[in-house]
């Protein structure tokens, strides 16, 4: 995966803690996290996001058009973030289900203010406040010494394909989009984004022994398959 790490002065505090809880491991990292900026010049400030980044931060961003905001996300779950990962499998889970999550927050906060249909804003501030509560779960997680004692050397490689799979099947959009077609694309990537989340949950039920990842697995597969219908009939319904 390629390396992401996004800068943003209003991240410092960001950085400390992510740097800190990466060196707080006692497992062995598999590479170095170094820092790379992105061509993001159009935000008031240049943002630099890892696995560790304050929700309060990624529902902060503005972007010019909804194109940009999908991208972001992308490069989000695209990111390398191999210097939180250990052998467990549960810290696998919790690393790639925070990347996973932030970019369903990033793109949520994005449509909420762009979309005309009152049904998809509110669905995307249910998105948000769920995802949000859970990657703060996650985050705790990732920086305590819980996620030990299960390892699996087939897990990452799992939830890589997932992920990889996923990302072939989402759209990066380009250009300004009109508020109707900013919608149909956030609908389209999120049901595709959701079937991911699923497979994930699936995959570390079967494997986990966190009890906290477990419900958060299983709060996953209670929501998130009747929010994909949810999405199919607004899309149907704006057709």
């Amino acid at each position: 995966m390629k390396k992401m790490i996004l800068i943003i002065s209003a991240l410092i505090l960001s950085g400390n803690i992510a740097s800190a809880a990466a060196d707080s491991h006692n497992q062995t990292h598999t590479m170095e996290n170094p820092t790379m900026k992105m061509n993001y010049d159009y935000l008031a400030v240049i943002p630099l996001f890892d696995v560790m980044a304050p929700v309060d931060v990624l529902t902060s961003q503005k972007f010019r058009t909804y194109s940009e905001c999908e991208k972001f996300a992308h490069d989000i779950m695209m990111g390398d973030n191999s210097a939180y990962l250990t052998t467990d499998a549960g810290n696998i889970f919790a690393v790639y289900m925070t990347l996973h999550h932030e970019a369903a927050i990033i793109t949520s906060s994005g449509i909420k203010d762009i979309t005309k249909d009152p049904k998809v804003a509110d669905l995307a501030a249910r998105i948000i406040k769920a995802q949000s509560t859970e990657v703060q779960d996650m985050q705790e997680l990732i920086k305590s010494d819980a996620l030990t004692g299960n390892d699996s050397t087939s897990f990452q490689k799992s939830m890589e394909n997932i992920m990889g799979n996923m990302m072939k099947k989402m759209k990066l959009p380009s250009g300004k989009l009109t508020p109707d077609q900013a919608t149909q694309v956030f609908l389209e990537n999120m049901i595709v984004h959701h079937e991911g989340a699923v497979e994930m949950a699936k995959a570390y039920l079967k494997t986990g022994k966190n009890k906290k990842l477990i419900n958060i697995s299983k709060n996953i597969l209670a929501t998130q398959p009747a929010e994909i219908k949810e999405m199919q009939n607004l899309l149907k319904n704006s057709r």
